[in-house]
């Protein structure tokens, strides 16, 4: 309501862009929430790592390094041409 209200607001009218406040702010949001996921994520990587045995150490941490890093390659291109084409 009122902290978005005196930000600019979003787009109110078709075509009219966002204020930069409000894009900021958006991105100091979005930003702090993928933050705080990754690191609960990785805490819980962490603790289940411990429970690995000797021979296969480090399989688990990599192996979800490696997802989210093709996860975050596929989303970025397929976003912006979603975004392009419907946005």
């Amino acid at each position: 309501g009122g902290a978005v209200r005196s930000l600019g607001g979003p787009p109110g009218a078709v075509g009219e862009p966002p204020s930069i406040p409000f894009l900021s702010f958006s991105l100091l949001l979005f930003g702090t929430g993928f933050w705080f996921a990754d690191v609960m994520g990785d805490s819980i990587v962490a603790e289940k790592a411990k429970l690995e045995p000797e021979s296969s150490r480090g399989h688990l941490q990599s192996t979800c390094y490696a997802c989210r890093f093709f996860g975050l390659m596929i989303a970025a291109p397929l976003s912006t041409v979603i975004y392009s084409a419907h946005g």
